[in-house]
């Protein structure tokens, strides 16, 4: 007689019960599991199989090929250097030349110029390294497709992890940056992994949870800094561990329930203990097991890129981030100090957090150095399929619907466990991570909020727990998948400049730089232009060019006469505007890191009528007879005129545009003529912000009094802006009224009496005024709240000097000089004070 084999399955009544949909007999969910994630690879690796190469992929890449060539990780300090070495792998095995190691661009760590070297001048194949890359990057996309299907198979059964992964397919978010030679792609993975992991790790403490959860937060702080935000989450998980009576189970060899409180938080700490171990060793593991970040450094010649604009300050990139970091520096330092990570990972931390703070942000057309609340949520409904939010809020209706949270059985703590226990993690991560990023100015990309799509498509996997023999929800669910397909398949190849129908074609009106605009459509608009202006045609028109990126024009074929952009490498005068085919990406067309402003504004008109005579000669090519524009200058004048054509341009749709990011205008005499010398464009009031800001941008171009009447002007509108006192103060002080500018810092002090800046110049006036003895306090009190500032030490040491406190300030000039050893004002002025000392005794 023949055995029956019984299934190990629990009957289909029983699942109904606990909420797992039924599914149909025989029915193999891997096949179409393996579908689904080769066709979004697929369709990721050839949406940008001719995309020239996006803003950061240079330096990405660069940086990685070196780290395994050299050893040398200088480059690229803002990011951990786990993705940059998976990315370069491949290029390990071409035959590629790597720039010369004993030139500037390598001394001054500027991964600018020394991955265009590497890209462009030494003849190495750039289409298969950008292939290869991104096909590597590609691979984090499909590990985080698989493990979205995964988790939501275990929490809704097959039905629902189809649902998570179709969403995770389709989605244009997910395919513009999963193949971009990025960090924010492994970063959502290593979120997800981390979390669900540590999860795992806080219910039952076994060799395999422990080691996985390190490994997993070891790739999530090797792959990106924003991975900090993961420890607010792991200490909101493990308070609510230890309020929870659920046991503990630990499994060495045999398994125990551990129930009382202080004993499960005691095994916590250890768990915490070993994962810190396995996360440190991580860290040392990318960066070779070696402390310095360079090889062979020499001193005096080899120097970290810095956010220091100021290039007469020599002030050691070290003590300069140190000194703006706030809060973390003695964390920083300490850990420096005792060489507890590699120098790279803490310098880059240090540089990161400091390259935020002047980050500009732009949305619906205005431009703010301060951020907007509004941006992320704003940018979530718009560059999110329409289809995808329909999903969202069913699934979200239908799980408001259900009289109470039926537990799924095969949970993934124990059995029995309600919906909202397994997916705490996952919730904490987004209330958090959805908080940070609405609180941060840094508004430069949609992509920062790439990691709270995972949750999403998990969340939208309980659609499935919805009786599905009622046929019309399974219609109604497979027709929106359809549609979000659909509107995938539409956007292709387009993914990053993709937007719903809610904006369509006009995104670049509401958005731009990486949410649009990554300079990745270099090479389709070499295609465009020999498609429609062949440069060897009889009737081929003049091309202008004003592109945001990395890419380089003149490798495509494209010879343009060359618009201001904010590209480093564009060189030499700009040409006159005639007419022709005008190509702006559209990040500049709305004057980001052009003008200061993005709308045109009263004070920009008057700016620009005061600029007409230059811009006259500019016109006929006349650069070296005398700039007649009331003190601006050339390269103000430049942007100022190019700033009047774009608002002119931005009233009227493109003729033709190049992957939704390059935009396209066929420019007649007449329309130059409007745009240059007819009526001012439609304008906005100017602001207090747009005033400050256009202050700021004509005091850095040299100017003194109109910045000063713009501050002025701005104050009026925002009176207790200490920003604005602070930069008014420094061109009083550049102007020799020293009483008026020690009036604008005490205002600053008033303000914000934290402000070490404030102390300082208010210090440096009182000594202009004569008042030395109340500006020590006040250098005092600048080096309390800025830790390691030379200039600072090597003021009150002057002013000391000026009192004759010969011995205080020996001391604080030595404090100088051990902050910066070639500091010359320290130098000479600790010769004086041993010479008065020699004298005097």
């Amino acid at each position: 007689m023949t055995a029956r084999r019984v299934s190990s399955r629990p009957p289909r009544a029983t699942r109904a019960a606990h909420g797992v949909p039924a599914e149909p007999r025989r029915f193999n969910a891997r096949w179409v599991v393996a579908v689904l994630l080769c066709t979004h690879y697929a369709l990721g690796l050839t949406s940008v199989w001719r995309k020239s190469c996006s803003c950061d992929e240079i330096a990405y890449l660069t940086a990685g090929y070196t780290y395994w060539q050299t050893g040398d990780y200088r480059l690229v300090p803002e990011h951990p250097p786990l993705i940059e070495l998976w990315a370069s792998l491949p290029l390990n095995f071409m035959s590629l030349k790597l720039p010369s190691l004993d030139q500037p661009a390598w001394h001054n760590s500027n991964q600018w110029q020394f991955g265009w070297q590497f890209f462009y001048e030494l003849g190495n194949p750039l289409d298969r390294m950008l292939l290869a890359g991104r096909a590597m990057i590609g691979l984090f996309s499909v590990g985080l497709g698989l493990t979205i299907y995964l988790v939501a198979r275990r929490w809704f059964g097959v039905a629902g992890g189809l649902i998570a992964l179709a969403l995770f397919t389709f989605s244009p978010e997910m395919l513009a940056h999963g193949f971009q030679i990025t960090t924010d792609m492994a970063a959502t993975l290593f979120f997800l992994l981390s979390l669900l992991s540590i999860w795992w790790a806080l219910h039952r403490v076994s060799i395999a949870s422990v080691l996985f959860s390190g490994v997993a937060l070891a790739a999530l702080f090797n792959a990106k800094l924003s991975a900090v935000l993961v420890i607010p989450c792991y200490g909101v998980l493990l308070l609510a561990r230890c309020i929870s009576n659920r046991p503990l189970d630990v499994a060495f060899g045999r398994s125990v329930a551990i129930a009382p409180r202080l004993r499960r938080l005691a095994v916590h700490a250890a768990v915490f203990a070993a994962q810190v171990l396995i996360v440190t060793g991580g860290i040392w593991l990318a960066h070779g097991l070696k402390y310095p970040a360079f090889v062979n450094a020499r001193p005096g010649v080899d120097r970290w890129m810095s956010t220091n604009t100021e290039p007469e300050s020599r002030q050691p990139e070290w003590d300069f981030e140190l000194n703006r970091a706030g809060w973390v520096a003695p964390a920083v330092s300490f850990a420096r100090d005792h060489r507890l990570l590699p120098e790279a990972y803490l310098y880059g931390f240090l540089y990161a957090k400091n390259m935020t703070k002047g980050s500009v942000a732009f949305l619906n057309g205005e431009r703010r150095r301060t951020g907007f609340r509004s941006y992320f949520p704003y940018t979530f409904l718009i560059k999110t399929t329409l289809p995808f939010l329909a999903v969202l809020l069913l699934s979200l209706v239908t799980r408001l619907r259900r009289r109470s949270d039926q537990p799924v059985q095969n949970a993934t703590t124990a059995p029995n466990t309600p919906t909202w226990y397994r997916a705490l993690p996952l919730i904490i991560f987004f209330i958090l991570y959805w908080a940070t990023a609405i609180a941060s100015p840094f508004n430069i990309g949609h992509r920062h909020i790439l990691p709270i799509y995972p949750p999403l498509m998990i969340a939208c996997g309980a659609l499935a727990t919805v009786q599905w023999r009622k046929r019309p929800v399974v219609t109604i669910t497979a027709a929106i998948l359809a549609l979000h397909a659909g509107a995938a398949l539409w956007a292709w190849p387009n993914y990053l400049s993709f937007f719903n129908s809610f904006v369509g074609r006009n995104g670049y009106r509401h958005l731009v730089d990486s949410s649009v605009d990554w300079g990745q459509d270099l090479r389709g608009l070499a295609d465009w232009l020999n498609d429609h202006n062949p440069p060897q045609s009889p009737g081929a028109q003049p091309v202008y060019l004003s592109y945001l990126g990395n890419g380089n024009p003149e490798f495509y074929g494209i010879r343009p006469r060359y618009l201001p952009s904010n590209s480093w490498w564009q060189t030499g005068d700009y040409p006159a505007f005639e007419p022709g085919i005008y190509c702006i990406s559209a990040t500049l067309l709305q004057q980001v890191y052009l003008l200061p402003v993005s709308r045109w504004t009263p004070e920009l008109e008057s700016l620009y009528q005061a600029a007409l005579p230059r811009i006259e000669q500019l016109q006929r090519h006349d650069f070296a007879s005398p700039a007649d524009a009331k003190g601006l200058p050339d390269e103000i004048v430049r942007r100022i005129r190019f700033g009047r054509l774009c608002a002119f341009l931005r009233e009227r749709e493109p003729d033709a545009d190049v992957g939704r990011s390059i935009l396209i205008y066929y420019l007649t005499p007449s329309d130059l003529e409007r745009a240059l010398t007819g009526p001012p464009p439609p304008m906005v009031v100017d602001s207090a912000d747009d005033l400050a800001a256009i202050g700021e941008e004509l005091a850095v171009a040299g100017m003194t009094d109109r910045p000063a009447e713009l501050y002025r002007r701005a104050l009026e509108g925002r009176p207790d802006d200490d920003h604005f006192h602070k930069n008014l103060g420094l061109l009083l002080k550049r102007q020799s009224r020293f009483a008026d500018a020690a009036a604008e810092f005490e205002t600053v002090i008033r303000l914000n009496p934290q402000s070490a800046e404030g102390h300082h110049n208010l210090a440096a006036m009182y000594v202009r005024l004569g008042r030395t003895s109340d500006s020590i306090r006040h250098y005092e009190e600048a080096i309390r709240l800025r830790r390691n500032w030379p200039e600072a030490h090597a003021n009150l040491a002057a002013a000391l000097l000026q009192l004759g406190r010969l011995d205080e300030a020996i001391r604080e000039y030595e404090k100088a000089l051990q902050l910066q050893p070639d500091l010359q004002m320290a130098k000479e002025g600790l010769r004086q004070a041993l010479e008065r000392l020699e004298r005097k005794s």
